[in-house]
């Protein structure tokens, strides 16, 4: 059991997080501002792949 505890780096999901930063802002100037808020916002992601996954034993 000790080995499953002892796993490299972690796989991870890789977002864009200086346009959720940009979209978050403008989003809150446009409620400042008297607008709407912003609805749902799709990202693209990129599913970073690491020593972390493998097939179960």
């Amino acid at each position: 059991m000790d080995r499953y505890a002892r796993a490299g780096p972690l796989s991870t999901v890789r977002q864009a997080v200086a346009r959720k930063g940009e979209i978050a802002v403008a989003s809150l100037l446009a409620v400042i501002r008297g607008g709407p808020s912003a609805t749902d916002t799709l990202l693209p992601t990129e599913l970073v792949v690491r020593e972390s996954t493998s097939a179960f034993p």
